[in-house]
């Protein structure tokens, strides 16, 4: 099966998240979601930077780096720390190093982190993690 870089990795990405963390509802990107009032989800989306060419010749090396990025979505006035917790868990499912594949493609992550938790639209509050990717393959 040939490897299609953006798709194989965002589908890498999403695998792991879902992997991780099966029972928490997620919006993906770009599918119809309608969360539940009182219920947290998780939103995920990707970030991609602009490739490198690694090597030259018919068949080159490119690099493709990006941020997967993981909102977690909770109830507005119900504290921060229920969201703090979960998005130290998906750092933590995330951590430097790590590399999956999907379809033939490597993807690794370089590093994540949460960033601060703000109100988000319609009476939520978000906990935005950034998880740095990157993955080579051969164009």
């Amino acid at each position: 099966m040939t490897t299609i870089p953006d798709i194989d990795l965002q589908s890498a990405l999403n695998d792991r998240l879902y992997d991780e963390f099966p029972t928490l509802p997620v919006a993906w990107e770009n599918v119809e979601y309608a969360p539940t009032v009182g219920t947290p989800y998780l939103r995920a989306y990707l970030l991609p930077a602009e490739s490198e060419v690694i090597t030259l010749g018919a068949s080159p090396y490119i690099e493709r780096r990006g941020i997967f990025q993981v909102d977690c979505v909770y109830p507005v006035g119900a504290g921060w720390s229920a969201a703090k917790t979960q998005a130290a868990a998906i750092v933590a499912a995330f951590p430097a190093g790590v590399s999956f594949v999907y379809n033939g493609l490597t993807v690794r992550v370089d590093r994540s982190w949460p960033g601060p938790g703000m109100p988000d639209a319609n009476g939520w509050y978000k906990v935005p993690v950034s998880i740095r990717y990157h993955s080579t393959y051969r164009g």
